[in-house]
């Protein structure tokens, strides 16, 4: 039996010490390092909006609260069906400040693979980007117990399955749950 060349090579294994224990300490770093600079410019109308790092910071620690408010523990999955815009970042993000585990479903995926993503990932709540991904997930909505939410970017909430997304950053209301995150 021979061993294989990477058994027998030798990885200093002291480049990862000391780095940040997370992408969500990373992103909180980066928050506090720079709370004025622009972290994010994107399209919004027929110009550009821009948003600072401390206005991220903000926001995704209220989406963070709200996931955790909605029952979203550690290390449980959260799908987002949408395409790549800046509400998708913010929802990344929050997803990781949660603690949580990020499960992406491309806005072109059938309703049936939607659902079998979904529901094996055993996510607890979708961002959904528009209605066009809520249909996905009503239509199915039998075949997804675990569903308890649907936050929404630009779908029509129905004020009970589906929520807003301000309503998501707020859901925490009562006791600052903003603490509990990010760390």
């Amino acid at each position: 039996m021979t061993t294989s060349l990477a058994s027998r090579e030798k990885v200093d294994l002291s480049v990862i010490e000391n780095r940040a224990p997370s992408v969500a300490r990373m992103f909180l770093d980066r928050v506090a390092a720079t709370p004025a600079s622009e972290a994010f410019r994107f399209p919004s109308g027929d110009s550009w909006a821009s948003v600072t790092w401390s206005q991220v910071g903000d926001r995704v620690r209220r989406q963070a609260a709200g996931l955790i408010a909605l029952g979203v523990e550690r290390e449980q999955p959260v799908a987002v069906a949408s395409t790549t815009r800046y509400e998708w970042a913010l929802a990344d993000l929050a997803i990781m400040c949660a603690g949580a585990a990020t499960t992406t479903v491309y806005p072109t995926t059938t309703a049936e693979d939607v659902t079998f993503i979904i529901s094996d990932s055993g996510s607890r709540v979708v961002f959904a980007e528009d209605d066009a991904q809520i249909r996905k997930l009503r239509d199915n909505r039998s075949q997804l117990p675990e569903v308890a939410k649907v936050v929404t970017t630009d779908g029509t909430p129905d004020g009970d399955w589906v929520i807003s997304l301000a309503r998501a950053g707020t859901a925490w209301r009562g006791p600052d749950r903003r603490s509990t995150v990010c760390r």
